[in-house]
């Protein structure tokens, strides 16, 4: 007969086994995965109407308006007058409003001189005068000077106060067209003032005239041929600041 101990073991075997049973019937419930949401695509929205840029506005060209014209500067096709008993001594404009400057080459001397701010002026010397010369324009120290020097009659457009005042201090004949009144001088509308005052040769041999004197040992030869003399290689001036 089996004994206790046999019967024992025989038991727990026979539970293992329905143990087993159970865990072998049991389902295996696996979780079921949740699915991830599909990521949202959102439909692109329609890009706006594009706002039409506005046309550009063609800019008319700048016009730049001449002043009145008066046609060609009277006088500039006169041939050179005679000799001149009596030089003149003409101020005439060097700045961009005046040029080209008319008359001056047919002068026999021209001298070059600054006046302020690097602005330069002429002092033209004719013994004989063209059909005109111009701008003229305000006379300066060194007229005086040069007047003392060629015995000239000055013709300006007028002067500052210590210039008149050199003027009359040295009697220099002197025809200064604010006092003219347009008897020498004429403005010409084919410029702006005050960068528009000539004088004709007309109006340069009536002054000429007015201020008739015997020629000078001091004038400057009136033809090329000079005798005695000869040409010089370079001519030196001291600088000179005319007020």
């Amino acid at each position: 007969m089996p004994t206790s101990k046999h019967k024992l073991t025989a038991l727990l075997l026979v539970l293992g086994l329905a143990a087993c049973a159970q865990q072998a019937a049991k389902p295996v419930v696996r979780p079921t995965p949740t699915p991830s949401p599909s990521p949202v695509v959102e439909s692109p929205s329609p890009d706006p109407s594009p706002t039409p840029s506005a046309a550009p506005v063609a800019q008319a060209p700048s016009v730049v308006v001449p002043p009145p014209q008066a046609g060609p500067l009277p006088g500039q096709t006169l041939a050179l007058s005679d000799p001149l008993a009596y030089p003149l001594l003409i101020q005439i404009e060097n700045t961009a409003p005046a040029r080209p400057q008319a008359g001056i080459g047919a002068a026999s001397v021209v001298f070059q001189y600054l006046t302020e701010g690097g602005i330069t002026r002429f002092s033209a010397l004719f013994h004989r005068v063209p059909g005109v010369v111009g701008p003229v324009r305000s006379a300066r120290f060194v007229s005086v000077y040069l007047f003392q020097r060629f015995d000239a009659i000055l013709m300006c457009s007028g002067g500052a106060a210590a210039t008149y005042n050199k003027i009359w201090a040295t009697n220099i004949p002197s025809f200064i067209n604010d006092f003219d009144h347009g008897v020498h001088f004429f403005r010409w509308n084919g410029r702006v003032a005050p960068h528009n005052l000539y004088t004709s040769q007309a109006q340069m041999l009536k002054v000429a005239d007015a201020g008739y004197r015997p020629p000078s040992a001091t004038d400057i030869a009136r033809s090329d041929a000079w005798p005695g003399t000869e040409p010089a290689t370079s001519v030196s001036i001291p600088d000179f600041h005319s007020s």
